[in-house]
């Protein structure tokens, strides 16, 4: 028997693959987040950065990330993407993150 999970009979199929797709992100932001975080401040240590400026770069990073909102808006990593992209031509798109195998996965979570 197929069973309804958390269908919303309001929304279209598309809207409701699009609400399922965003439930997933959600469940993987943080974890996205902490290995950018890392990634780059793994880059300030390979050019030399000592311990307490690392710490430091950490905390400036944490601070951007609990601004609260303001008349403006709030900073989002989207408004930050744009921000950047069009200040600096930054070229986010370059980013593809490299990850584990679904086989290391499943040995690194099921130990």
């Amino acid at each position: 028997m197929k069973s309804r999970i958390d269908r919303n009979p309001l929304l279209s199929k598309e809207a409701q693959k699009e609400l399922s797709d965003f439930r997933v992100f959600l469940k993987c932001k943080d974890g996205i987040a902490q290995q950018a975080v890392a990634a780059m401040l793994y880059a300030y240590h390979l050019q030399g950065f000592r311990k307490k400026r690392i710490q430091d770069m950490f905390e400036r990073f944490m601070s951007i990330i609990n601004l609260p909102p303001t008349v403006s808006g709030s900073v989002d990593g989207t408004s930050m993407i744009e921000f950047l992209e069009k200040e600096y031509g930054i070229d986010f798109d370059r980013i593809k993150l490299q990850t584990e195998t679904e086989k290391e996965y499943l040995e690194r979570v099921m130990k």
